[in-house]
Formats: structure tokens, C-alpha cells, sequence
């Protein structure tokens, strides 16, 4: 498994990949802002969408409580709930 930072680069590489979301609004210092804020504009559909490839992706099922309180909202955040994944199974 990738540590958190190789993660958050695979994430954010997906982000840009599916979403068309620029580069320069993916980089390292945009990792803990909200994937839904008005300046990156994911949907709740996108990120339903971006969950369910995650877990194809890295063969891991995200718990609810990864999801809870915005923990599925930002690069890191996701990065995060994946080494939590990880970690149980």
C-alpha cells in the first residue's frame, strides 16, 4: 500500500482525470480543501462516483465513518480513508 502522500498524488491524478479539474488546483498545498467548495466544484454525484473507483482502485471497502464529518471531501481526507480501509482488512 502507498503512504499518504503517494495517495494523495494518486487521488488527486484521478481527480484531474475524471473531472477535468486544472492541475494547478490539485496541488499538494489544495490537498485539505473541500473537493465541493465552489472553487473545485465536485458534486455529491462526483464524489459518490470517485468513492466507488477509489475502492475498485485500491480493492478496499471505505467505512461510513470515513464519510462522516466532510472526511470524504478533500484529497487528504480521502487518502486518509483508504489507509483506514486498509488497515482493517
Amino acid at each position: 500500500m502507498k503512504n499518504e502522500k503517494e495517495l494523495c498524488q494518486s487521488v488527486a491524478e484521478m481527480v484531474e482525470q475524471y473531472f477535468k479539474i486544472p492541475k494547478e488546483m490539485l496541488e499538494d498545498n489544495y490537498w485539505k480543501n473541500r473537493l465541493t467548495s465552489l472553487e473545485i466544484g465536485l458534486t455529491g454525484v462526483e464524489l459518490v462516483y470517485l468513492l466507488f473507483e477509489i475502492e475498485k482502485k485500491y480493492g478496499v471497502y471505505i467505512r461510513r465513518e470515513s464519510l462522516d464529518n466532510h472526511g470524504f471531501d478533500s484529497i487528504e481526507g480521502i487518502a486518509q480513508a483508504v489507509l483506514a480501509a486498509s488497515h482493517v482488512r
